[in-house]
């Protein structure tokens, strides 16, 4: 039978968690037939092998509701591994989830319904934060929620395949860190679609709580999301998009206030040990946030003389 529905989820070096998160997509409460499609960006890891090992155990049984396709596909980045997944599936209904987004067992039950109710939209749910790998769903230590204005955020998504048809699927010439699901989100509002958010259609978004160590990486990142910032606003240079990128010049005074005052501050690995030791969960991960935001936001301001 046919799928009604169609996961996608595009990874990349995510062997330490990939079978927790599917887990929770393989035992989901709904009343019909969905595929879950892993589009494998160019991971170096075990992921492949982990994924290909699930997936046949899991399409050997039967009375199932769903099926899992592995995608091993070379490194292109997100975009283009989100497009592999959608012409690949045979769903009326693409359910976007990132790789490290727990769900519960109502997940896509509750997309679905708003689908059912609703025409022409996009039905986005709240991402809340979790540092618990172990029991991600844990009450009372889940409080920060991801910040996103994006009106199509692929780490809790869905809409029908037809619209993404239609707006010409995500542009592939985003390679860097973000940003493709907001640029095809304005080409999806021109045509008409509207946003329904759905509160109770919850993703749980890991991530390991930072440690100095980890500097270099998240350094990286930050550059990789300002350059694709710059694409983005190449691509369409309006108002809303340098809202939506902070790339104004009251952010880049913003950034400079602070770092004038940087000197008064004691060094960040300093700030940051301390933090984690006192108020591991609390302030903690808004110190980390605020720190790499305007480190963001000087690599985004390098970005925009190198163009």
């Amino acid at each position: 039978m046919e799928p009604t529905g169609s996961v996608i989820v595009p990874t990349y070096n995510r062997a330490g968690i990939i079978n927790r998160i599917l887990s929770c997509l393989i035992d989901q409460d709904c009343d019909f037939n969905y595929e879950i499609i892993i589009a494998d960006d160019g991971s170096t890891d075990s992921t492949s092998f982990i994924t290909e090992e699930t997936a046949r155990s899991v399409n050997r049984r039967s009375g199932i509701q769903c099926k899992i396709e592995y995608l091993r596909l070379p490194k292109r980045g997100a975009a283009f591994a989100r497009n592999e997944g959608v012409k690949k599936s045979r769903g009326e209904i693409i359910f976007f989830v990132d790789s490290d987004v727990f769900v519960k067992k109502n997940f896509l039950r509750e997309h679905f319904a708003y689908h059912q109710k609703y025409i022409n939209v996009i039905v986005q749910g709240p991402v809340i934060r979790t540092y618990d790998i172990e029991d991600p769903f844990r009450p009372g230590r889940n409080v920060l929620t991801d910040s996103s204005s994006a009106f199509f955020d692929t780490c809790n998504v869905s809409i029908r395949k037809k619209h993404l048809e239609k707006a010409g699927y995500f542009d592939e010439e985003f390679t860097f860190y973000g940003w493709e699901d907001l640029e095809l989100g304005l080409r999806l509002k021109k045509q008409g679609i509207k946003l329904k958010k759905n509160p109770s259609a919850v993703g749980y978004h890991f991530q390991s709580l930072f440690v100095p160590a980890d500097l270099e990486a998240r350094e990286n990142k930050e550059r990789n999301r300002a350059a694709g910032a710059v694409l983005f606003c190449n691509k369409n240079p309006s108002f809303e998009v340098k809202l939506m990128t902070q790339n104004l010049p009251v952010f880049f005074m913003l950034e400079k206030a602070l770092s004038s005052v940087r000197f008064l501050l004691p060094k960040k690995e300093q700030c940051f040990s301390f933090f984690r030791k006192y108020h591991k969960r609390t302030f903690y991960p808004a110190v980390v946030d605020f720190y790499f935001y305007i480190r963001y936001l000087r690599y985004l301001s390098e970005e925009n003389k190198k163009n």
